[in-house]
């Protein structure tokens, strides 16, 4: 639509030997220009989030490689819901943008204790597959009862009869599941991958 809004606005430009302004108005163009805006503002704010995200966890752990392993089991949750969004047909709106705010801002706790026990784990046992087993045992139920809790949470909220509010329930919920697939897998699995350093005592 808006190729096609662009090319008409060309054509009046072009083609009307009027002096005046022509501008295309309507209901369709308001819906393009808010879809555009609202598009644009999730690229610029998953790109604001991945920054914080890196600076929150270098300032934490003191550590680029675990800054930058911390990025991807927090934004990769929220674009795998974008893509089942479009899988689905369902329209990015004023609702259904605000998931991934809230998406970033649950993901990143469950990554920060995650991270913390298995910075203590490795320096006790210098041995990245063992860290991850013990911080598994030790974080992974607390992880997985907490991701629970909202899944269901925000299933509540599904069945919702207004369809905006019942998407916004339905995306958070898959939200959740992914965000403990790869708090639980993507993360251990780059740990030890990569063997990132810490730098961080026992306690908080």
């Amino acid at each position: 639509l808006k190729r096609i809004i662009s090319c008409i606005q060309k054509y009046l430009d072009n083609s009307l030997n009027i002096e005046a302004e022509k501008k295309i108005v309507g209901q369709t163009v308001l819906e393009v220009e808010t879809n555009e805006a609202v598009t644009q503002g999730q690229i610029q704010s998953l790109a604001i989030a991945m920054l914080i995200i890196f600076g929150m966890m270098f300032f934490v752990f003191k550590s680029t490689s675990v800054g930058l392993i911390s990025i991807v089991p927090n934004v990769l949750p929220i674009l795998i819901n974008f893509g089942i969004m479009g899988w689905l047909g369902i329209r990015l709106d004023s609702a259904t943008s605000m998931i991934s705010a809230i998406g970033v801002g649950i993901i990143v706790d469950d990554t920060i204790h995650f991270l913390h026990h298995f910075g203590v784990a490795s320096g006790e046992t210098k041995d990245y597959s063992s860290a991850v087993f013990k911080t598994l045992l030790a974080k992974g139920r607390p992880i997985i009862l907490t991701s629970l809790i909202l899944f269901f949470g925000f299933g509540v909220v599904s069945l919702s009869n207004f369809v905006p509010t019942s998407y916004f329930g339905i995306l958070s919920s898959l939200l959740m599941l992914n965000a403990l697939w790869a708090d639980l897998v993507v993360l251990p699995s780059l740990l030890v991958h990569f063997k990132p350093r810490f730098k961080i005592k026992d306690g908080y």
